[in-house]
């Protein structure tokens, strides 16, 4: 699972939702999943760059939960990001590339992806999350 994917992964189990968010201006609770990856379960490899797709992409990106996935990987390959999108984003090739190397470079292999509302958990494998739902959890 690409960290791109991942930006665009919640928790929907039905009572999760309805208790996401606390606050309207406050960011959901079931969002971002945290990512518990097996040991040695991120992979690293580098992929085809493209400023024009990087740039249409970063519209597409829930920024602050990016920013939380990185911070608490701690991967020694993934470059810290700014907590607030940089004003001239589109127009940094170095940002835009260690942006795409988080998103793109980086894969979940085995792992977990659990909620930090419910605390369900997913299970990643051959980099694949498991998002289906129990027949009481709908």
């Amino acid at each position: 699972m690409r960290l791109l994917t991942h930006n665009m992964l919640v928790c929907n189990i039905k009572a999760c939702v309805a208790t996401a968010r606390v606050d309207p201006n406050a960011p959901p609770l079931n969002f971002p999943l945290r990512i518990d990856p097996a040991e040695n379960g991120i992979e690293i490899a580098e992929t085809q760059y493209s400023k024009e797709f990087m740039v249409h992409i970063l519209k597409s990106i829930d920024w602050r939960g990016l920013c939380t996935t990185v911070n608490q990987l701690h991967h020694p390959e993934l470059p810290p990001l700014p907590t607030m999108l940089p004003s001239n984003a589109t127009e940094d090739e170095e940002f835009l590339k260690a942006v795409h190397h988080i998103l793109f470079d980086a894969e979940v292999i085995e792992g977990e992806l659990v909620c930090n509302n419910c605390g369900r958990s997913y299970p990643i494998t051959g980099g694949v999350p498991n998002m289906l739902l129990e027949e009481d959890e709908m």
